[in-house]
């Protein structure tokens, strides 16, 4: 659902198309011209997400990404677009060998933290994943038997950049004039 009516990307001066790598590459064009459409007077660039790092719980150390390579991983996450989390971790070279979605904003009791703990272990996993939002809402994680890592994602501009850079200057410049 989306937070605006779509009438509303008529006063954007630029816009983003996130997780571009999750779509057709055929299906980009169409719709970077409906939100030039919508939006004509806005630049219009395209992103994707890549894991960049595990963020640990609790004393262990940051990991790479390629520290996960060949694993058994667990996943679960609270929020609004599990099966994107999901696709994330699909980039990575790891086993899922099972995961769980609780709802978008969901805080972790004490009974959330066992049953994850159980279910990962029945599951054979050697390292359990999350995602940063999530990871801040957990509760102690110490009776886990695995290490727990969230996933850091990046974002990166793959088109328009150079334009997105400059409708962001204006913006500020803009901004700055008026104070």
């Amino acid at each position: 659902a989306l937070r605006e009516p779509l009438r509303q990307l008529a006063r954007a001066q630029a816009v983003v198309l996130t997780r571009t790598d999750a779509v057709p590459s055929e299906r980009i064009p169409d719709l970077a011209r409906r939100v030039a459409d919508l939006a004509p007077d806005a630049c219009v660039a395209q992103s994707v997400h890549a894991p960049e790092a595990l963020m640990p719980a609790g004393d262990s150390p940051e990991q790479t990404i390629d520290w996960l390579s060949g694993r058994k991983a667990f996943w679960f996450c609270g929020i609004g677009n599990p099966l994107a989390f999901v696709r994330t971790l699909e980039q990575m070279d790891i086993a899922i060998v099972g995961g769980r979605a609780f709802k978008d904003h969901h805080r972790y009791d004490s009974a959330d933290i066992r049953s994850i703990g159980a279910e990962a272990a029945a599951a054979g996993a050697e390292v359990l994943l999350t995602t940063e939002k999530d990871m801040v809402k957990l509760e102690s994680t110490d009776q886990w038997t695995v290490p727990t890592y969230a996933v850091r994602v990046a974002l990166s501009i793959v088109s328009g950049e150079e334009e997105l850079g400059q409708a962001v200057s204006r913006a500020l410049d803009s901004d700055r004039r008026q104070r």
